[in-house]
Formats: structure tokens, sequence, C-alpha cells
């Protein structure tokens, strides 16, 4: 907890408690000793909540996975058939009709369970978080290519494995001058 304290700085203010939920559904003020749970709850912030603090890397990893699980599903793959079938091979249309689709039938549950607004705005607070852990990191950059490719989406497939490619490249590179 101490840790987190010093990671949020002068936005959480001096004394300021930070709580865990209980399996009653209280919460409980933890002491800077403590392991800090997947979810706390401040009392007060007065910080700039930056993307990176919405989701840490493990959970915006669970909710690509669970966005793939969710894609892969047979109604779902039915549902994207149906698109493609209306969009009659305009790509504008299959978006828009599958933007549609994942705001309104598969980000929900997501923008709920990580605690975000239901305003509509949940969907792409919850997409701009997972971006903010994108830079540098392979495995999620692998993770989003396989989305786009799973949603069918193409023009952001090819967008994606570009990045792929791109951030390959560049690891390898470091990788041959050994380091960074």
């Amino acid at each position: 907890t101490a840790e987190l304290r010093r990671a949020l700085g002068t936005g959480l203010p001096r004394g300021s408690p930070i709580f865990a939920s209980l399996p009653s559904g209280r919460r409980a003020a933890l002491g800077d000793g403590d392991v800090v749970p997947e979810e706390v709850f401040l009392a007060r912030f007065e910080g700039v909540v930056e993307l990176r603090m919405v989701l840490t890397e493990e959970q915006a990893k669970a909710v690509q996975a669970a966005l793939k699980q969710a894609m892969l599903a047979p109604d779902m793959q039915r549902r994207l058939d149906e698109l493609e079938q209306r969009a009659a091979g305009s790509e504008a249309k299959y978006r828009a009709g599958l933007k549609h689709l994942l705001n309104w039938q598969v980000y929900p549950p997501l923008v709920r369970r990580y605690g975000l607004e239901e305003d509509g705005l949940g969907p792409f607070v919850l997409w701009q978080a997972i971006g903010s852990h994108l830079e540098g990191n392979l495995e999620m950059n692998e993770r989003w290519l396989e989305l786009e490719v799973v949603m069918r989406n193409r023009s952001m497939a090819a967008h994606a494995s570009a990045t792929v490619s791109a951030l390959r490249a560049h690891l390898d590179a470091q990788a041959a001058r050994g380091g960074p």
C-alpha cells in the first residue's frame, strides 16, 4: 500500500485512506504494509487520472482475452457473418456495424466489471486504457492483432500487423546491439 501511495503521488492527500472490498461488500482501510488487491477504492484523489491508472497491464491483458473469447463464440461469429452480408463489401459499413455490436453487446459487461461509467463513454475509456499499455509491448500488440483478425476488421488488422512487425524489428535491433 505504501508503494501505491508513492505511485499516486500528490494526488492522494496525506492521510487519505485506501480501501479494499470485503466479501461482505463492505470496505476496509488498508495499512501501509498490506498487499494491494486488484481493486481499491480511494476516499479522495486530487490528481489527474491517467489512462494507465484505469487498468493495470494484467487487467488490460485480461480484457483482451475476454474480448477474444467473446468474439470467437459461435453466436458472435454468426453476427459477424450477418454484418459482412449487410455491409456488402463496404468496409466502412462493416466497421460501423462492428462498432455498434461491440459498444452495445460486448463491452458493457467488461465496462461494469472494471467499474467504468456506463454512460456510453465506458467502452471508449476501456479501449484507451488498454491502448495505454501497448507502446513497446509486443505481447499486447500481438493480442491486439489477433483481436482485429477475429473481429474481421481488415483495416485495423493491417494497422496492427504493421505495428507488430515494426515492434519486432525494433526489438530485434535492440537485441543485436546488446540491450535497449
